[in-house]
């Protein structure tokens, strides 16, 4: 492997302590000039900031001068995604993972998309492929459990919310999507122990808990949505929507 050049490994350092503006900077610097580590660097630190329209922008010459790239390519697909062409997304996650079919990651990310395009059958075949390279993955479980829960196959769902919950057990999703599996095969009890376990281990992010109390609305279980409305506003005290749904939710 070649040395990391002199500036680039001083954008490294300043990422390091934590000065991610300053290596942004440096960073968009070194790619204007042409260096393609650099860009790549700075694509991957647009991602992680939300960045995805610029991250696409960044990464369009790289994947130009070098579209066998397995890594640029899982960037784009990443930065397509999070800008809401998923099917751009697609592309390029099954792109990468022909470029890199040692790798469970881009199978992963394509069966989860996949997914979300409304495509199970697809899905579940690339999540099997990503688990047959990596059977440690919670999150693959997870997406597997959602794309089986699409093609009405409850109790294959529950169990690979199992098989998720078994590997990280405070993971919310595949808690989440345990309830609704058993609550399909109508296990009413077992399925609102699932959701209150999901609300319980849930990050401290409104949006998620905000997901989790609209949904469970529409499922006509009014007491765990009303749990999820309380647990979002211990967070978001201010959240006057919540709040309001939260008055209107029937006791059971």
């Amino acid at each position: 492997m070649s040395p990391m050049p002199p500036s680039v490994a001083r954008a490294v350092q300043l990422l390091e302590r934590g000065r991610n503006p300053a290596a942004r900077e440096m960073l968009a610097l070194l790619a204007s000039a042409g260096d393609a580590e650099a860009a790549q660097m700075l694509a991957g630190l647009l991602v992680d900031s939300g960045c995805f329209e610029e991250a696409v922008e960044v990464l369009r010459p790289i994947l130009e001068s070098d579209p066998r790239s397995g890594e640029a390519q899982m960037l784009m697909a990443t930065a397509l995604a999070g800008a809401g062409d998923l099917e751009g997304a697609a592309d390029r996650f099954r792109q990468a993972a022909d470029l890199l079919p040692e790798s469970p990651a881009p199978r992963a990310a394509l069966g989860y998309i996949l997914s979300r395009l409304d495509r199970p059958e697809q899905a579940v075949a690339e999540l099997g492929r990503a688990i047959t390279l990596d059977s440690g993955d919670p999150s693959a479980y997870c997406s597997l459990g959602g794309a089986l829960l699409q093609m009405g196959r409850y109790a294959d769902a529950v169990e690979a919310y199992l098989k998720s919950i078994r590997l990280a057990p405070d993971f919310s999703d595949a808690h989440f999507g345990l309830g609704i599996g058993l609550d399909r095969l109508g296990e009413r009890d077992s399925a609102a122990a699932a959701f209150q376990t999901a609300i319980g281990c849930a990050p401290d992010s409104a949006s998620q808990l905000a997901f989790y109390a609209e949904s469970l609305e529409e499922m006509k279980r009014p007491a765990e949505a009303a749990a999820a409305y309380e647990r979002l506003l211990e967070i978001s005290p201010n959240d006057e929507t919540a709040r309001e749904k939260l008055a209107r939710c029937p006791a059971e």
